[in-house]
């Protein structure tokens, strides 16, 4: 841009006697510090943009991190939601276990009809014990949907429901 000028310059000397090239040279330098500020100016404007645009992106960003954050504090806390009513059934499973293999023990004189009773009260218990975990797999199947899981989130808790 600057030879520009230089050359503007120097033909505004060479042809300074004649004046209505003169006022050609001096339109032309005119024009050529009109369109350097326009640049400016231009280039002002691109750079305020890029300012304002490279801070939203930054708050955009914070709140991106403070929504992840607060997504992997839910669930934890609906792991530990879900690992404690795991643990709950698995207790109350082994309870129920304890107390008919008690019941056979003390009844045993009573012969195979007590037997098969419990062995019905045994597969009821487990029937609900299952319907329980069917109701786990609907909340984690749920919760998975709703991307509040992940898959490795699901195999853990699979895996933590078949321990």
């Amino acid at each position: 841009m600057e030879s520009v000028r230089r050359r503007l310059f120097i033909l505004y000397i060479f042809f300074m006697n004649d004046i209505a090239q003169k006022e050609i040279l001096e339109g032309i330098h005119s024009l050529g510090s009109r369109v350097d500020k326009q640049l400016e100016e231009n280039l002002e404007a691109i750079h305020s943009l890029a300012s304002h645009v490279d801070k939203r992106f930054e708050e955009n960003t914070e709140a991106l991190q403070a929504l992840a954050t607060h997504v992997d504090k839910q669930l934890e806390e609906n792991l530990e939601a879900i690992h404690e009513l795991a643990t709950h059934v698995d207790k109350r499973f082994d309870d129920v276990r304890v107390e008919f293999t008690q019941v056979r023990s003390e009844m045993g004189s009573m012969g195979k009809h007590l037997e098969d009773k419990i062995d019905d009260s045994m597969e009821e218990a487990g029937l609900k014990i299952r319907k329980e975990d069917v109701k786990v797999d609907g909340v984690i199947r749920k919760l998975k949907q709703k991307k509040v899981f992940t898959a490795e989130d699901v195999r853990e808790l699979s895996t933590i429901r078949s321990s």
